[in-house]
């Protein structure tokens, strides 16, 4: 995966919060596996998703496109 990417972009976001993808999962409703996911480059977040990276993580939506 690419260091821009924005499964990588996710996993630097999550990681400098100290939120697990167990924790980040919980905070944002949805499942590990739909972050790991994501994380991977799976599935593409929705808006409304992003906005609560945003919120959880602290970092602005557009941080990751």
């Amino acid at each position: 995966m690419e260091n821009n990417s924005l499964g990588s972009k996710i996993i630097q976001a999550r990681i400098e919060r100290n939120l697990s993808q167990r924790d980040l999962a919980r905070l944002c409703d949805m499942t590990q596996t739909q972050i790991c996911r994501l994380e991977n480059g799976e599935n593409k977040p929705h808006l409304k998703t992003l906005a609560k990276y945003d919120f959880f993580t602290q970092y602005h939506a557009r941080y990751f496109y």
